[in-house]
């Protein structure tokens, strides 16, 4: 086996790999020798850039994939003026960008269930950003007189957060029809719009 010095080796193509590793085998399955056999180097080599060892390498991950993902929410709810489109198509993109990670990882259901629950067990900054997403686009569908006031604001945005996450796995893991998908979402926004819309 031929082993590359430091000097090639990068964080961004560590993670790349690491990435690989954590959609097909899941956290517990992936282990810095297997990454570090991929990269062509010896494991101690991934300390010099992940000095924190795996639990840092699936944050950075982690990390990387939830700022691509808020970035794809962000991108299709600025897209459009109004507050319900915005929503649904916010709620779309993550979904959308799930699934091309499930795809382009060939990652396992039950691989996604694991990491999901990790995820969801720590507090992490795309929570945050999500819901204030969310709470941004309330606020301008009440500005707008297309949702009633919500108070607290921040209460129902944790309530729309908490519905579209039950969705992901069965949409992103179970849903192959495009049809089947389309009508499990417009029934979540039916059931988010008949509680948020002005009457």
């Amino acid at each position: 086996m031929v082993k590359q010095s430091k000097q090639k080796l990068s964080r961004e193509r560590i993670l790349l790999v690491a990435r690989r590793h954590f959609g097909r085998y899941g956290y517990r399955r992936t282990s810095l020798t297997g990454i570090a056999r991929d990269l062509g180097v010896v494991k101690g080599a991934l300390y010099y850039y992940v000095p924190g060892g795996k639990e840092e390498l699936f944050d950075a991950v982690v990390t990387a994939e939830e700022q691509r993902l808020l970035e794809a929410m962000t991108r299709a709810a600025e897209a459009e003026t109004d507050p319900r489109i915005a929503l649904r198509r916010a709620v779309e993109a993550k979904l959308e960008a799930l699934g091309e990670v499930r795809r382009t990882l060939a990652m396992p259901r039950e691989v996604g269930e694991e990491i999901a629950a990790l995820v969801q067990s720590s507090q992490r900054a795309f929570d945050r950003a999500e819901r204030q997403l969310f709470e941004t686009l309330l606020r301008r569908g009440e500005q707008t007189g297309v949702f009633r006031s919500l108070r607290p604001r921040c209460k129902a945005a944790e309530a729309l957060q908490a519905m579209a996450r039950a969705l992901e796995l069965p949409l992103v893991f179970d849903t192959e029809d495009a049809s089947a998908s389309a009508s499990a979402m417009n029934l979540l926004f039916e059931i988010i719009f008949r509680g948020l819309e002005e009457r």
